[in-house]
């Protein structure tokens, strides 16, 4: 066995959905898979790319999105962060990606699995096919839970609710206080909240004034996530 094929077969084996597989299953996937280390602001793909490949996150956070027609406003349809699969359109059958993913972190380490080697292991394993089917339906609700937040809660609710979601990806917790680290422009989390960025500083700073939370760069110190509001 070729040394890159034993490490990724030793690093496929020990992520939680490919547990299951049996050696030769196991086998297979390593020899399809390939590992991509990506800086900070590269393109994984964009809205014209084919599609031919899932995407597991190793480390690091990649952001899905979309442009408008004239390329000058962005919308963030998704953050993923590590121990995420993504890409779940190569399986459908759809040509095109119609969305780019972007690196957020100062680096990303990917695992690209070929779309036919995955449709494979659904075909001949029950247990596979169930954890990923699973995944895909936690991502569904993940989705329906945004498209209630944008149809029936203002800015300044979508702004705290990103917050919290932020504190449960990426907090750490000390006390009553977490602490979150992410690497988000205010205008990035407008991108995503579907608010400008005028109103993200705006609900930042008063609650900052309110000491619900601390801000510093690239970080969000909150007091009391169970008071937020």
């Amino acid at each position: 066995m070729k040394p890159e094929i034993k490490i990724m077969k030793d690093l496929l084996q020990n992520i939680a959905m490919f547990g299951n597989l049996s050696k030769d299953e196991l086998e297979i996937l390593s020899n399809a898979s390939k590992s991509l280390n990506l800086g900070k602001n590269q393109y994984l793909y964009n809205e014209i790319d084919e599609t031919d490949n899932l995407y597991y996150i190793i480390d690091g956070i990649i952001k899905i999105g979309v442009y408008d027609e004239n390329q000058d406003k962005e919308v963030i349809k998704n953050i993923f962060t590590k121990n995420t699969l993504f890409g779940d359109q190569a399986i459908l059958g759809h040509k095109q990606y119609n969305s780019f993913a972007q690196v957020l972190s100062d680096e990303a380490n990917v695992i690209a699995i070929p779309s036919s080697i995955f449709r494979y292991l659904m075909q001949s394993n029950f247990e596979f096919n169930m954890r990923y089917l699973e995944s895909i339906g936690n991502k569904m609700r993940f989705t329906d839970n945004r498209i209630e937040s944008f149809m029936l809660h203002d800015a300044r609710f979508r702004i705290i609710e990103f917050i919290k979601d932020n504190a449960n990806k990426f907090g750490q917790k000390v006390g009553l206080e977490t602490l979150i680290k992410h690497p988000l422009t205010q205008q990035e989390i407008a991108n995503y909240t579907g608010t400008s960025r005028q109103t993200v500083t705006t609900v930042l700073n008063e609650l900052k004034k309110s000491n619900h939370i601390f801000l510093k760069r690239k970080s969000i110190l909150v007091r009391d996530l169970e008071k937020i509001s």
